[in-house]
């Protein structure tokens, strides 16, 4: 069976992505791309797929009434240590999206995010911290707040702690990069220059841009190199309508091009470029209350299917007490180790009993394993992975069960 005759261009296309976040970070459009980068590799490559995913989560407040436009400045954006944000992430199921309506430009508008709308999401959960004592500190001196998640594999049980980086200063809120921890290894990925996440003053009409890089070197002669460029303009006002109440609000529309490089030992192994349109709602004391991201290679500004819908919730606990998923139902985890030489363990969980398939393709689409095929009892399962007959390089590793199919990539170095 050829990879590339199915569905599975998709997923290559977003660097061997699966259906889930994260992380695909990217919980809001793109600095949530760490929390993507979670769900893609685990491995910190700069997606979002989620999250400006948890970009905005750090935007503040926009509005001082019903349908009001306002400025913002430096000073209108508080940094509270402490704080939780509380995001629940939907991620399209079938190729066909998640139906959204976005609204148009201009205003006033009304929009809604809820799980009533929106269901079937997953909890995220986040505190804004002091970055000195970090573990990643030292590369990040400039930074004056993080972001910090715990998050837990429910299909095999490893945790990981992840930390954002981002510096409020007088001209703009900068993300600066992030860092991981946990699951066998260590990585931080710096973003040169840093991205602009929101200048100040900013009002309706405002318009930025950014072009930068992330380097992110894991060992073993393994390097990934992330290339963003983005348009954002605030386009929109109006309220918005979310778990946590009904808010004036202010609507950011992004442009985005990313792409991603991978390298072994020096040479280019593979490179995958993805285009999206995302929108973030912010308000004011709050900051980020949705975001929207259009499927990959969207050009309609008015789109109606979505990969990812995220809005914040509610905080029922205590952030002690929280740890974030990064999978759940069906579900396909980063093979350990990785890279590997010769054999590999491969986790995966199915929501229910179903004929199951779980084969390895090489970078042209060849299979060139079958490691499952046959019915399943629904839960969590582990396969062996042996490539001692294969060449060094990348390959993917495709899971399906029914409609629903994840697939990731994975490295064997010889």
């Amino acid at each position: 069976m050829n990879l590339f005759s199915e569905d599975g261009p998709n997923c290559l296309a977003s660097g061997g992505t699966y259906c889930y976040y994260l992380t695909q970070v990217n919980l809001f459009s793109r600095s949530n791309h760490f929390i993507q980068t979670v769900r893609r590799n685990l491995m910190l490559r700069h997606h979002p797929n989620f999250y400006i995913n948890l970009i905005g989560l750090l935007l503040v407040a926009l509005v001082a009434g019903s349908f009001a436009q306002i400025t913002i400045t430096s000073n209108e954006y508080p940094i509270t240590f402490g704080e939780e944000v509380n995001i629940v992430e939907v991620t399209a199921q079938t190729g066909a999206g998640i139906p959204v309506n976005v609204g148009n430009t201009g205003g006033p508008q009304n929009w809604v995010f809820t799980e009533t709308l929106y269901p079937g999401g997953e909890p995220f959960y986040h505190k804004v911290i002091d970055p000195a004592g970090t573990p990643f500190s030292n590369s990040f001196p400039g930074a004056n707040h993080a972001w910090y998640a715990f998050e837990v594999d429910t299909t095999t049980g490893d945790t990981s702690e992840i930390y954002l980086y981002y510096n409020r200063a007088t001209s703009s809120l900068f993300w600066l990069g992030n860092g991981a921890q946990g699951m066998g290894f260590s990585s931080v990925s710096v973003n040169t220059p840093p991205e602009v996440l929101f200048p100040f003053p900013a009002t309706v009409g405002s318009s930025w841009s950014n072009n930068f890089s992330s380097t992110n070197d894991i060992g073993g002669g393994v390097i990934f190199f992330d290339t963003t460029s983005n348009q954002l303009t605030i386009d929109a006002w109006g309220d918005i309508t979310a778990p946590l109440g009904t808010f004036p609000c202010l609507r950011i529309r992004e442009d985005a091009e990313e792409i991603s490089e991978t390298y072994f030992g020096g040479v280019l192994f593979s490179s995958d470029t993805i285009r999206f349109i995302a929108y973030s709602w912010v308000t004011e004391n709050i900051g980020l209350l949705a975001n929207v991201e259009s499927r990959k290679g969207e050009t309609n500004p008015n789109f109606t299917a979505a990969d990812n819908v995220n809005f914040r919730t509610n905080s029922p606990t205590a952030i002690g007490d929280k740890k974030s998923p990064l999978t759940s139902k069906f579900s396909l985890a980063q093979n350990y180790p990785n890279p590997f030489n010769p054999e590999t363990t491969i986790r995966f969980a199915i929501a229910k009993s179903g004929f199951t398939t779980l084969s390895v393709y090489n970078v042209t689409g060849q299979e060139v394993a079958r490691l499952v095929q046959g019915n399943l009892s629904a839960g969590t399962h582990q396969v062996q992975f042996n490539g001692r007959n294969l060449s060094s390089g990348i390959y993917y590793y495709r899971l399906q069960s029914g409609a629903l199919v994840q697939t990731r990539k994975m490295l064997i170095t010889k």
